[in-house]
C-alpha cells in the first residue's frame, strides 16, 4: 500500500488542483484508515484488520486474490456525510489505496503457481522474477519506500490539528483521542524521519511518478462523480 507520505503528497497535490481542504483534520483523515493497523503507530488503542478499516474485499487480479478497498461499500454507508472533513479524507485514502494497488497488481503481478502461491513479477528492465507472494509484496513495498524518500521533501504537513473536533467527526471509526494524539505527533515529525534508501527493481522513479499523477486524476474523477 502507499506510504503515509504518498497519501500526504496526494492530498497536497489535490489541493493545488481542486482546493478541497487544507485543515489538520482533513490531513489526518487521509492516513486514518492505517492508524489501527499497528504497522505505523505502535501505541494504539486496539488493532483492527485491514479488511475492516479499508472496507476491503478479495478480488482477482491475474489469477491472484488481492485485498482492495470496496469503494461502493464505503459510499453506500458514508456518501451523505462527505461534508464531514474526516469522512471525506478517509474516502480519499481508500481511493488512493485502491488505485495504487489495483494498478500495480493488474499490470505487474501474475499468478505463476497457484498451489504454492508463487508469483511472476515484471521488472522495469523487461525481465521477470519468480517469487513467493510475501516476497513479491515486499519487493513492491521496497520500491514504494524508495519513492517515498523522493516525495518526503515535497510534502506540506503544516496544519492546525483540533483533537476534539477530530474525535467528534471520527465517531464510528474506532479511533480514540490517544490514537489521534499519537498520529498528530507522528505527522508533525514525518518530514524529518529517516527513510531507508535502496534500488528500484519493479519500477523506476519515473514510473512511480506517472502512477502518482494517474492516481490524482482518478481521485478527481471520482470526486466529480460524487458531486
Amino acid at each position: 500500500m502507499p506510504s503515509w507520505i504518498t497519501h500526504i503528497a496526494t492530498v497536497n497535490k489535490l489541493n493545488e488542483k481542486v482546493k478541497i481542504n487544507t485543515s489538520g483534520e482533513f490531513l489526518l483523515a487521509n492516513v486514518a484508515p492505517d492508524i489501527l493497523g499497528g504497522h505505523i503507530i505502535k501505541d494504539i488503542s486496539k488493532e483492527i484488520q485491514y479488511e475492516i478499516t479499508h472496507f476491503a474485499d478479495m478480488v482477482d487480479r491475474n489469477g491472484i486474490n488481492v485485498p482492495l478497498p470496496d469503494i461502493q461499500k464505503f459510499k453506500l454507508l458514508y456518501k451523505s456525510k462527505f461534508d464531514n472533513q474526516f469522512v471525506l479524507g478517509y474516502y480519499i485514502h481508500l481511493l488512493t489505496d485502491y488505485f495504487w494497488n489495483d494498478y500495480c497488481y493488474s499490470n505487474y503481478f501474475y499468478m505463476y503457481n497457484k498451489n504454492e502461491n508463487i508469483i511472476k513479477v515484471k521488472q522495469f528492465d523487461g525481465t521477470e522474477k519468480i517469487e513467493t507472494w510475501s516476497e513479491a509484496v515486499a519487493e513492491k513495498q521496497k520500491d514504494f519506500r524508495i519513492f517515498t524518500k523522493y516525495l518526503q521533501k515535497k510534502i506540506n504537513v503544516n496544519a492546525n490539528f483540533d483533537e476534539n473536533k477530530i474525535l467528534k467527526d471520527s465517531e464510528g471509526f474506532f479511533i480514540t483521542k490517544n490514537d489521534i494524539k499519537n498520529t498528530i505527533d507522528y505527522l508533525k515529525n514525518i518530514k524529518n524521519m529517516d527513510i531507508e534508501n535502496g534500488t528500484y527493481t519493479i519500477f523506476t522513479k519515473e514510473m512511480l511518478d506517472n502512477i502518482f499523477y494517474k492516481s490524482i486524476d482518478f481521485i478527481k474523477e471520482k470526486l466529480m462523480e460524487d458531486n
